[in-house]
């Protein structure tokens, strides 16, 4: 079974934020979301909208580009 958007990009985030070394607070600061809001997203559990992918894209300092072409790369390698 495929997973939505919303699971995929949750586990993306929480990827790179674990290979930074982040915390979920140190992610929240950074986008100025909470704790609890990084938390839901990273489990699938918060609808994922353009607003939330462009501000944690941002305070990964990464394009667009980098994070979905990574995304895909991912899946197709789970796949």
């Amino acid at each position: 079974m495929q997973e939505t958007f919303q699971v995929a990009f949750g586990r993306r985030v929480q990827k790179i934020r674990k290979q930074r070394g982040w915390s979920q607070e140190k992610l929240a600061e950074k986008t100025g979301l909470t704790r609890e809001t990084i938390s839901r997203i990273e489990t699938g559990k918060y609808g994922t909208h353009f607003y939330h992918v462009d501000i944690i894209r941002a305070a990964f300092n990464i394009s667009f580009e980098e994070f979905f072409a990574t995304f895909t790369k991912e899946e197709e390698e789970e796949s």
